[in-house]
């Protein structure tokens, strides 16, 4: 009784397992169901309110075909914000930038906490934090202290220039990428809310971006990045950081 009391436990976690990883990939196919099911929703609608209209035209015209799709685009709930293919098919920065440092850090939260939170004119475990326009330093110094890694110094539009930094992950080449994909000491290129007025105004076509964010990884649990606004460094999750600024490059240390 006993052995046989052992065997059907046995089975029973076997079952349990296939069970977990199954599950995996029903909800997978179960998003792609409802998406499917909200785009057929909203293409039947939208072709039932146009219908008189589309009756009185002899072409269908681009314009018309762009609001056509825009509208029923908008009918999909904001729970899908990012790309649903994404989750098959994601950019993996490490398999394809092999020969590059991925940071690590040297010191512990306490001290990172503290240059994060370093206010304009103080002076932060041996960084002095100086005004915003002074981002990229910043960056550089703070990855230095936090991880060992030597990135060389420029402007931050000029970083990915630079010989011993490389930019392993751009918007315009590379898929989309996860928050939780993105090496801790990297230094992010950003477009902020004021970007593209600075670029206008020095009229530098090469300058993607004028600000440089430091991503920390994880701190109590989220995701983070170190960024020098008007008022010191501070520390934002970089979910809620990059919902109002877009990332544009992504730059790791060749030694």
């Amino acid at each position: 009784m006993v052995f046989l009391k052992n065997q059907f436990i046995n089975i029973l976690l076997i079952i349990s397992l296939k069970l977990q990883k199954w599950l995996k990939y029903l909800r997978k196919i179960l998003i792609l169901i409802l998406l499917i099911f909200l785009l057929s929703f909203g293409f039947t609608e939208e072709i039932n309110d146009q219908n008189s209209t589309f009756e009185n035209q002899n072409k269908f015209d681009i314009l018309n075909l762009y609001n056509f799709q825009t509208n029923i685009l908008a009918k999909i709930p904001i729970i899908f914000n990012y790309d649903i293919f994404d989750i098959f098919n994601k950019f993996d920065i490490k398999s394809n930038n092999q020969n590059i440092i991925y940071p690590k850090r040297v010191v512990d939260i306490e001290i990172i906490k503290a240059i994060g939170n370093c206010k304009l004119g103080q002076i932060c475990e041996q960084i002095y934090v100086r005004e915003t326009n002074y981002c990229s330093q910043f960056c550089v110094i703070a990855a230095k202290k936090i991880y060992a890694v030597d990135y060389d110094l420029d402007h931050a539009w000029l970083l990915n220039q630079k010989e011993n930094n490389i930019v392993v992950w751009n918007r315009d080449i590379n898929k989309k990428i996860n928050y939780s994909d993105i090496p801790e000491g990297a230094i992010l290129g950003i477009i902020t809310k004021n970007n593209n007025q600075i670029i206008n105004q020095f009229k530098l076509d090469t300058k993607k971006y004028t600000h440089v964010v430091l991503f920390i990884g994880k701190i109590d649990g989220v995701e983070s990045i170190i960024s020098l606004e008007e008022d010191g460094a501070n520390i934002f999750p970089i979910k809620e950081y990059l919902y109002e600024n877009e990332l544009v490059e992504i730059i790791l240390p060749k030694r």
